[in-house]
């Protein structure tokens, strides 16, 4: 795939007012009543601008943060057993010149890579209430080897893991891992992060020993609060709103957070947790998001159609990345499938187009709109 997008695969759905600006209005007026092809068409090239914009926007953002992971995994290819070095010099990188957005990152290697000793080894970095990059060790802590069928069944042993689950068996780490992707980072699903509830994702960059063999992952995590920010000023600008999906259909950026997150709050009111809903749930719960949810099933089920028909698709790469992660079921394993190998080369075609359709009296904007629902 071509772009940093047709990994993360973002879903971006733009809901523009048709009476936004003087030359719109005029436009809006005249397909009421002439339905003019010619009218139809710049209105629809004047959105596609739109949409082209805003899509190279994140994609400088998001190749700039894939970089850095990449840039980190390089040296920690280069840096094996030196642990003092990587200790002094590593959070200097990841804070990239003090860039909020960044969450934190690291280097996290396969048993006894690092030092021909160590099961867990891993440098990591997060922001502390100052912002400042402090080193956690936790995922270094000993505990249990992951087995799927003992987790599923077993409560004690599922608890006991998960008091010291380490990170091999994360799901960003298992998917690096799988696709052993070189010179390209692979994004996460969306996730809140478990000290900050802020929603975030994670990019990982597969490392290499000199022979080839996979030794790790390198992990930049980014805040989503940017990408909210950045999707809010467009909206803004162009007199509607943006909100963004991750690759399981999750919500990673919405206008309205009350209708779009579960949130849940201790006794004193203090937020304890908080998810961004799919737009399954979503369409549930909001009744008037009937278009968007039709249009947003269409693209799914045609890609994972054209995935499961294949010669090349792998129902044994399948299962292997549903076993070797607890946080991965069948279906997040067959999204992974069809996102990172995608055999059809379907989505650099849907990257490409944008799928148009109107909506009368918008929720949010409360006039008739134009959607654009872009694959990217």
């Amino acid at each position: 795939m071509n772009s940093i997008f047709q990994r993360l695969t973002f879903r971006v759905l733009f809901g523009l007012l048709l009476i936004d600006v003087i030359l719109l209005a005029g436009i809006y007026i005249v397909m009421s009543t002439t339905g003019s092809d010619k009218i139809f068409k710049l209105k629809n090239d004047h959105i596609t601008q739109v949409g082209t914009s805003i899509k190279k926007t994140l994609l400088l953002r998001l190749k700039e943060i894939e970089g850095l992971s990449r840039m980190i995994g390089n040296i920690g290819e280069d840096s094996i057993g030196r642990e003092k070095f990587l200790l002094d010099k590593l959070p200097h990188i990841i804070d990239f010149d003090k860039d909020l957005d960044i969450a934190g990152g690291g280097l996290w290697y396969e048993p006894k890579s690092f030092d021909g000793k160590s099961i867990r080894k891993s440098f990591f970095w997060g922001r502390d209430e100052s912002n400042n990059l402090v080193f956690f060790d936790d995922y270094n802590k000993p505990g249990p080897i992951y087995n799927e069928e003992r987790f599923n069944k077993d409560e004690k042993y599922r608890k006991e893991f998960l008091d010291s689950p380490g990170y091999h068996n994360e799901e960003w780490y298992v998917i690096a891992k799988e696709f052993k992707v070189r010179n390209k980072g692979i994004w996460s699903r969306s996730y809140s992060d478990p000290y900050t509830n802020e929603p975030m994702v994670t990019v990982s960059s597969s490392m290499f020993n000199k022979k080839g063999e996979f030794i790790g992952v390198a992990t930049i995590d980014l805040k989503l609060e940017g990408l909210k920010k950045m999707t809010d000023s467009w909206g803004e600008f162009f007199g509607g709103y943006i909100y963004i999906l991750d690759r399981d259909g999750q919500f990673i950026t919405y206008p309205n957070d009350k209708i779009s997150k579960n949130i849940k709050r201790n006794e004193k009111g203090d937020i304890v947790s908080s998810e961004f809903k799919d737009y399954e749930t979503f369409h549930q719960e909001q009744s008037w998001f009937s278009a968007e949810y039709q249009e947003l099933k269409k693209i799914d089920q045609k890609t994972i159609e054209k995935t499961k028909d294949h010669p090349r698709f792998s129902s044994e790469l399948l299962q292997k990345i549903d076993r070797e992660s607890y946080q991965i079921d069948q279906r997040e394993a067959l999204n992974v499938l069809t996102l990172y190998q995608d055999p059809l080369d379907y989505l650099d075609t849907l990257s490409d187009s944008l799928t148009f359709f109107s909506k009368d009296n918008d929720f949010f904007i409360h006039f008739d709109v134009n959607n654009i629902l872009n694959y990217i």
